[in-house]
């Protein structure tokens, strides 16, 4: 589900700044640019804006740049046309053994940035690997659309609320508002992320990966 950043614009304006009077007190471009930001922190915290990407492996290479959007690798797959087999990769820790320095991939890691893959043992041939990873957007533009469910556009709502309260505030009079939405923002991450994992495990990409043979 999307919804368009000018109705969001419009439904912030409206019911919750209450600047629906010209000359506006905040700019769309404020606005937009506060949404902007906490779209991509919502992303960032939460894993909700998920992405795949496609990695070709070159035999004795082990390490693969990732997109620059990625903020976490969920899960990395390998895909075996040949006879339309997919193996799930696991996390590699420093207790995993790998018995052959060279072979199929049977582990990943990354960074602590998610910029760079990472696998175990290096590839010994051309594999193809699905990489399941949560992003983080592009920023927003007046055309652009908000990539999550209409439950959490209120999240949003309250991210731009404080911000914007909080700028334009000379004499201290918006703070206690402020301080509201910036609370209700808090809130609304902690909810989303809670419900992002339930909804992984439901759909069961944190289950165990299976055994490879």
């Amino acid at each position: 589900m999307t919804t368009p950043v000018s109705d969001v614009v419009t439904r912030l304006r409206n019911e919750v700044l209450r600047d629906s009077a010209e000359p506006y007190l905040f700019s769309t471009d404020e606005i937009i640019n506060v949404l902007s930001e906490g779209y991509r922190i919502f992303a960032r915290h939460t894993h909700a804006i998920i992405n795949t990407f496609t990695v070709r492996t070159v035999v004795g290479q082990s390490s693969y740049t990732l997109d620059p959007t990625v903020c976490y690798v969920r899960q990395v797959t390998l895909v075996d046309a040949s006879n339309n087999s997919v193996w799930y990769l696991t996390p590699y820790t420093r207790r995993a053994k790998t018995l052959r320095w060279t072979g199929r991939p049977t582990a990943y890691s990354t960074d602590a940035a998610q910029s760079t893959l990472k696998l175990y043992p290096v590839p010994d041939q051309v594999y193809t690997l699905e990489v399941d990873c949560a992003v983080v957007p592009e920023r927003l533009t007046a055309n652009s659309t908000i990539a999550l469910g209409s439950e959490w556009i209120p999240t949003l709502m309250n991210y731009a609320s404080a911000r914007l309260l909080s700028n334009n505030d000379p004499d201290g009079s918006n703070q206690v508002a402020a301080q509201q939405f910036e609370q209700r923002w808090k809130e609304g991450v902690m909810l989303a992320k809670q419900q992002f994992i339930r909804d992984r495990v439901g759909d069961g990409t944190t289950a165990m990966p299976r055994r490879w043979t």
